[in-house]
């Protein structure tokens, strides 16, 4: 009989705000030692309700509302004289407050949600991360933190399965088809949060971007997941030569872009000059102009694509010299230690010491609060310890584009 009442906004209000006091208490819990009562003030649903100023019709319409309730002993009020005080669940009806409000028992939502987790425990290490955090919550009776429902929360999984799993590049829409047949889906509802647990979840050593965009397509990228096709920019003397047969003349003066899903189509790399070197920013790229160096333009931190390229240009050419030239901060460093330690090459760096420091003082910007954090923590590590030292103690840092211009040739 209970079920066939219907509520309105306000009502649902009460009875979801009550419910909630309920769904966080001991006793739902079980764990309560003493009988406990569930109520809100008015003013927690209707905040104008104890303002002298508030119309009386108003007024008297919210309490029209509360007492509806309370004739159909869904609640009960306590009063002051004829203004009411508080507003008490009536604990043997409150299992019916779920279905009057339109949402699942508390304790089935649990339950989903503890199935739809061990579903994706076991998938690899990160997704076991998750769940365990998550399965954790369940276990304190709490719900997930991690997406506002089931559906959400599965896509984001799903997500996070299929991009670690991932060994080809896929364009985002492309991806966002083939987990949930929409080509929009996963940028404007899922991107977000999938990259910040990646980021948190997954051994990275550090983002620079202040800008949350570019930061999650740094991180995607790593995975081979991107908005646009990605290309390798390169220019030195040497010459490719394609699995067909084709050969690529190549010279200092004329940069060459190649898709990086054409890494596989290359037999070998020979490289004329006696330096390769990898150069974070595209201007300082675009500015070297050198007959001995064979350069490669990274865009900070190398994805498994490029990581692939440089060990085949590795694997041809192994007697030549290896350089990184990249901002003198601490993501210039930390990205020249991961291209060392993704690719296994000795890279060394490039005018990246306190001498341009020194002399580009005049250029030099002060470390922000995230750079002193990295900065603190590679002196910890013993991670160019020497170099961050420098920039803590002088409060400073460089970004390579001056260095670049200044010493071109």
């Amino acid at each position: 009989m209970m079920l066939s009442i219907t509520v309105d906004d306000t009502q649902k209000n009460i009875l979801g705000a009550l419910l909630e006091k309920y769904n966080n208490s001991k006793t739902f819990k079980g764990s309560n030692k003493v009988k406990q009562s569930f109520y809100i003030k008015p003013g927690e649903i209707f905040p104008e309700y104890d303002d002298d100023f508030t119309d009386v019709g108003k007024i008297e319409e919210f309490e029209d509302k509360v007492k509806e309730l309370e004739s159909r002993h869904l609640i009960k009020i306590e009063r002051q004289g004829r203004t009411i005080t508080r507003i008490y669940a009536v604990p043997e009806n409150i299992s019916l407050y779920h279905g009057l409000i339109g949402i699942t028992d508390r304790r089935s939502e649990l339950k989903n949600y503890e199935a739809l987790l061990k579903k994706y425990s076991g998938k690899n290490a990160v997704l076991d991360k998750i769940c365990s955090e998550q399965l954790e919550r369940i276990n304190n009776f709490k719900l997930p933190n991690i997406a506002k429902n089931e559906e959400k929360l599965e896509r984001i999984l799903k997500c996070i399965e299929f991009i670690l799993e991932n060994k080809e590049e896929i364009l985002e829409r492309e991806l966002s088809v083939e987990l949930f047949g929409d080509s929009k889906i996963f940028e404007k509802e899922l991107k977000s949060k999938v990259c910040s647990l990646l980021e948190s979840y997954c051994e990275f050593d550090s983002f620079s971007e202040d800008d949350s965009k570019i930061k999650d397509e740094r991180i995607l990228s790593r995975y081979m997941v991107v908005k646009n096709p990605t290309y390798f920019f390169f220019k030195g003397n040497g010459r490719i030569e394609l699995c067909d047969g084709t050969v690529m003349e190549l010279s200092y003066k004329r940069p060459v872009a190649m898709r990086s899903d054409s890494v596989s189509d290359i037999s070998s790399v020979v490289i004329s000059c006696k330096t390769v070197m990898t150069v974070e920013n595209l201007t300082s790229f675009n500015r070297i102009c050198s007959s001995g160096m064979f350069c490669l333009f990274l865009s900070g931190y190398n994805n498994s694509c490029k990581t692939d390229f440089l060990k085949k240009i590795y694997s041809d050419n192994p007697q030549k010299e290896w350089l990184h030239f990249g901002d003198i901060d601490p993501d210039g460093f930390l990205i020249l230690h991961n291209l060392r330690t993704k690719t296994q090459i000795d890279f060394k760096p490039y005018l990246m010491g306190t001498k341009e420091l020194v002399l580009y003082k005049k250029y030099c910007k002060p470390l922000e609060p995230n750079d002193v954090v990295k900065a603190q923590n590679m002196v910890k590590l013993c991670c160019f310890s020497d170099m961050a030292q420098f920039m803590l103690d002088n409060n400073c840092k460089l970004e390579q584009e001056i260095i670049s211009w200044k010493n071109r040739e």
